[in-house]
């Protein structure tokens, strides 16, 4: 198995159960995104979930899934990004468990265009530890 399944149940466990105490709703709307996501993955790689690396959910690729998300299913804008909110809200939980890959998922965001990335100088401004990864800021905004 590879590190994304244990990544991604420890995020929903860990993560938004027992510390940001999040609702049934947001946990159902998580869910379905990364489901909707591992799907696409899947058909369009011909790779498992289950053997899904973290390395291998590439900014070309989350690019496909959200306009795959508009195109051929019709989302709105709005749930466009929330999509990538709870993307980009994963990403930021491994690179705290999985350094071995943060530097990997600073360049995804970098590269992606779907985020902006206000420098590191602003995060160690704030006294954040995480540097690029606790800097990062979503750019979308539902309107």
């Amino acid at each position: 198995m590879s590190a994304l399944a244990p990544a991604m149940q420890a995020y929903f466990t860990d993560r938004l159960i027992a510390q940001r105490d999040a609702s049934p709703n947001t946990i159902a709307a998580y869910c379905q995104t990364f489901r909707l996501l591992l799907q696409f993955i899947a058909k369009r790689t011909g790779t498992k979930p289950s053997e899904l690396d973290i390395d291998q959910l590439d900014a070309p690729l989350i690019a496909a899934f959200l306009n795959h998300l508009e195109k051929a299913r019709g989302n709105s804008v709005c749930t466009r990004h929330n999509r990538l909110a709870a993307i980009h809200s994963l990403f930021a939980y491994m690179a705290l468990h999985h350094p071995e890959h943060a530097a990997g998922a600073v360049a995804w965001f970098e590269r992606s265009g779907l985020l902006l990335w206000p420098g590191e100088a602003i995060a160690q401004d704030l006294g954040l530890w995480m540097g690029a990864v606790a800097g990062w800021v979503f750019a979308g905004a539902c309107g």
